[in-house]
């Protein structure tokens, strides 16, 4: 499976790295160059951006420390929901507030961002969704 991973600081890098030990094929961005550097010393492809990061991803995996961030990023100026592709897998394991996942499912019914957001244990979720046993949150663009 081709994975996008963003966020490798102490949680994000070595669970990227052992999506990569087991056959899949992981393209990791992080704004820290140390964080970069380590995951591509392991054999992970390193993104430019985060927009570089999701292009032909099947999946793609968030890290990040706070709700801002996660905000920032899918929301932001950069708009990387509108940049990642339908029927992609989303799934955010970073420590935030419900709150931010509904802004992230509300921003789906604007027109410059036409998919489909489902929260796990929020919204009915589609069987093949599973909550992330860290209490992350799974999404299918459609």
């Amino acid at each position: 499976m081709q994975i996008a991973f963003i966020g490798l600081g102490n949680m994000g890098g070595p669970m990227a790295i052992n999506l990569h030990k087991a056959g899949h094929s992981v393209k990791a961005f992080d704004l820290s160059q140390d964080a970069l550097a380590k995951v591509k010393a392991e054999g992970l492809q390193v993104a430019a951006s985060a927009q570089d990061a999701v292009q032909g991803a099947e999946a793609v995996i968030t890290m990040l420390p706070a709700s801002q961030h996660v905000e920032g990023l899918f929301l932001g100026n950069g708009n990387l929901l509108a940049s990642i592709a339908k029927g992609t897998l989303v799934i955010d394991s970073s420590t935030i507030a419900a709150a931010t996942s509904q802004k992230c499912a509300v921003s789906q019914a604007q027109p410059q961002c036409p998919r489909h957001w489902r929260t796990a244990g929020r919204i009915p979720v589609a069987a093949e969704q599973r909550r992330p046993a860290d209490g992350g949150h799974a999404a299918r663009h459609r």
